[in-house]
């Protein structure tokens, strides 16, 4: 019992034991609840499956034809970077509509919970529309008026090398007034 970590972090710091506690307690109810994936929107990264031809998804955008570069950035920008651009592509391609507010739709059957929840808790299409100005700006673009930003789509077969392009498609298209 001495070598357990909750053990040795309850006899070096309480609050800590307890906050861990806490955040274990709270994983194990939204697990049984079928909420896991609200404490961690990373956890696609691991419950993604290639399909039988192994076709991956992947996502750019680009100002005036330039691409934001995001492989360059430190770790933890790029990751925020790509799962930020996948999830507003992932919006775009459900005609702008949040995954979770439909998740929790399906769950409740309550037409006044989920006006709730959507009120404080899921994206507002008009803000998301000034999304993609922001990222530009994150990734140190100066954006000006008339410039054009779009997302492009890129479906790559993985199972061939070098990694093949299969098709891509522009999913968004917007004009900086």
């Amino acid at each position: 019992m001495h070598k357990l970590f909750l053990y040795r972090l309850l006899k070096f710091n309480k609050i800590a034991a307890l906050l861990v506690a806490a955040f274990l307690i709270l994983y194990a109810v939204f697990f049984y609840k079928k909420m896991d994936m609200l404490l961690f929107p990373y956890n696609n990264m691991f419950t993604q499956q290639l399909n039988q031809n192994y076709v991956v998804t992947t996502y750019m955008m680009k100002v005036n034809q330039k691409p934001i570069l995001i492989s360059n950035d430190w770790y933890s920008k790029k990751d925020f970077s790509e799962a930020a651009l996948t999830s507003f592509s992932k919006w775009i391609r459900n005609n702008k509509q949040d995954y979770m507010y439909q998740f929790v739709q399906q769950k409740t059957n309550d037409s006044a919970t989920t006006a709730t929840y959507k009120n404080k808790l899921f994206v507002d299409a008009q803000a998301a529309e000034t999304w993609p100005q922001w990222f530009a700006v994150y990734h140190h673009f100066k954006l000006q008026k008339n410039d054009t930003i779009l997302i492009w789509q890129y479906n790559l077969r993985m199972d061939v090398s070098p990694v093949a392009i299969m098709d891509t498609a522009i999913i968004y298209k917007k004009i900086v007034q």
